[in-house]
């Protein structure tokens, strides 16, 4: 996820994602403001209050997160990092022959390498 995230991974809107999205979120999916929702959980899921360290901790990489999109200062530091990423998924591919541990991560590196190589890569399709 990690990967997909670094690469901001998204696909083109069609009527089943609008639904989707309609379906799943109690507002607009335009007008979500993702740092805020962080926060929203529901009181039973929230196991243990967030120490106001932790909030500010989160505000401050939301907040320094810009500095590593493409073109940015810090952006050689994620490229680098997206690299390393490829490799991992590379290399779990070759030793498991492409099945990986099928229902946990194969899916995500799936994503991955269809992000990477498009979807006619040879990663991808095995």
């Amino acid at each position: 996820m990690s990967y997909v995230y670094g690469v901001q991974g998204t696909c083109r809107e069609t009527p089943l994602t609008r639904a989707l999205r309609d379906e799943l979120y109690p507002r607009p999916y335009g007008s979500i403001d993702w740092n805020a929702a962080r926060s929203q959980i529901a009181k039973e899921d929230l196991y243990y209050p967030h120490p106001l360290v932790q909030d500010a901790l989160w505000w401050s990489l939301y907040q320094a997160e810009g500095l590593l999109r493409k073109g940015r200062m810090l952006w050689p530091l994620r490229a680098r990092a997206l690299k390393e990423v490829v490799k991992h998924v590379r290399y779990e591919d070759r030793n498991t022959r492409f099945l990986a541990i099928g229902p946990v991560n194969k899916v995500i590196n799936a994503l991955v390498m269809w992000l990477e190589e498009g979807p006619e890569g040879v990663a991808f399709r095995r």
